[in-house]
C-alpha cells in the first residue's frame, strides 16, 4: 500500500506493478507536477500583481502629498498677491 496525493493504492500482488498500473501512475504523477507548476505560476503571478499594487498605492500618496502641498502655497501665494495695499490678507475669492 502507498500514499499519492490522498489516494491510497493497494498492491496486492507482490512484485512490480502491472503496466497498466505503472501508466496510471506516471500519468498521476506527471498531472501532480503540472498542478504544481501551475500553481507556482499563480503564486508568482499574484505577488508581482502585490508589488504592482503597493507600488501604485506609493506613486498615488506622492501624487496627493505634492498636489496639497501645491494647493496650499498657491493658496499662500494668492492671500499675499490679493491683499494689496491693506494690512489684513484678503483671498482673490471672497
Amino acid at each position: 500500500m502507498f500514499l499519492l496525493n490522498n489516494f491510497v493504492f493497494l498492491n496486492t500482488q507482490p512484485g512490480p506493478l502491472p503496466a497498466s498500473d505503472k501508466a496510471i501512475l506516471d500519468i498521476l504523477e506527471h498531472d501532480r507536477q503540472e498542478a504544481l507548476e501551475d500553481r507556482q505560476d499563480l503564486v508568482n503571478r499574484l505577488y508581482n500583481l502585490h508589488e504592482e499594487v503597493r507600488q501604485a498605492e506609493e506613486l498615488r500618496d506622492k501624487v496627493t502629498n505634492t498636489h496639497h502641498r501645491h494647493t496650499s502655497m498657491h493658496r499662500e501665494t494668492e492671500v499675499v498677491l490679493c491683499s494689496g495695499v491693506t494690512s489684513q490678507p484678503v483671498s482673490c475669492y471672497s
